[in-house]
């Protein structure tokens, strides 16, 4: 009982999967596309919202100081011209 399947069957077949597929896909990215944009539109009305309170000149002026730097934090660091061992303290050797 060995039946065959013609090959222009098989031939369209394949080729509704692979539209069925190409139709699943280009779903997938309107939807993707479709949140993305609404996201953007949400965050550009927080962005003008803040822009209008004022709010974003605070937060960019406390951006832009930074955090104080300590005495010990360009320790370690590759400085042009500087030997590894200049500048730093000197450390008492151990009596091992």
């Amino acid at each position: 009982m060995r039946k065959t399947v013609s090959p222009m069957f098989a031939l369209i077949v394949i080729i509704v999967a692979l539209v069925i597929g190409a139709l699943y896909f280009a779903m997938r990215y309107r939807k993707h596309e479709a949140e993305e944009a609404a996201l953007a539109a949400v965050l550009q009305a927080q962005a003008n919202q803040a822009r209008s309170s004022g709010r974003a000149q605070r937060g960019m002026s406390r951006g832009l100081r930074g955090r104080p730097e300590s005495p010990d934090s360009g320790q370690g660091a590759a400085v042009p011209g500087r030997s590894a061992t200049e500048g730093r303290p000197e450390e008492p050797e151990s009596a091992d």
